[in-house]
């Protein structure tokens, strides 16, 4: 028991340095926003603070760090999964790269059916478990809506991951659809 106790306390260590190197490489990269004006969120809302990613996850060493942080949080789920692409920007670069180093398969989600070549909105297996990656969430709609698409091709989903969770709303509405929501920070830290 000691010993399980012991390595429990060296995962939190080194998640909280995981954490510290990503708050320094967002910090670094320039990919926190403020403005006076604000900005429209992909929720539809609006915030005058903004996590660009457009910098951040376009560096190759700060995509390794997303997916080794990505890597940890999902240390919990138990059993085989494939990672969800859902339809955003970013998320097809962090997933790619989790996908890797975890040597897990990939579903691609997108939030409407192509207009070429198969004219699907699912792209790879979408039966089994399905962790969905994002980079942020606001309100977990993205999430909400590529999580009815795999269920209803026969998936599961029950887990999803971002870096940043902008607000507690978006774990509230995850968890109303049985999805449990893993991040390293909030919008606030």
């Amino acid at each position: 028991k000691e010993y399980s106790t012991a390595m429990s306390l060296i995962k939190q260590l080194e998640l909280e340095d995981l954490k510290n190197q990503y708050f320094e490489a967002v910090y670094n990269s320039k990919a926190l926003l403020i403005r006076q004006e604000q900005f429209n969120l992909r929720s539809g809302g609006k915030s005058h603070a903004y996590l660009s990613h457009n910098h951040f996850l376009t560096n190759t060493e700060y995509v390794m760090l997303i997916a080794k942080i990505y890597a940890r949080l999902l240390e919990e789920k138990n059993g085989d999964y494939k990672i969800g692409i859902v339809d955003s920007v970013m998320s097809p670069v962090i997933s790619t790269a989790l996908a890797v180093l975890t040597k897990k398969n990939l579903a691609i989600i997108k939030c409407t059916k192509t207009e070429h070549g198969l004219k699907t909105d699912i792209f790879g297996d979408a039966t089994g478990e399905v962790v969905l990656i994002d980079d942020l969430t606001t309100t977990g709609n993205t999430i909400i809506e590529a999580a009815k698409k795999i269920r209803s091709a026969g998936g599961t989903v029950t887990h999803a991951v971002v870096s940043t969770c902008r607000s507690d709303d978006a774990k509230k509405n995850l968890e109303q659809h049985g999805i449990k929501l893993l991040n390293l920070a909030t919008f606030k830290e």
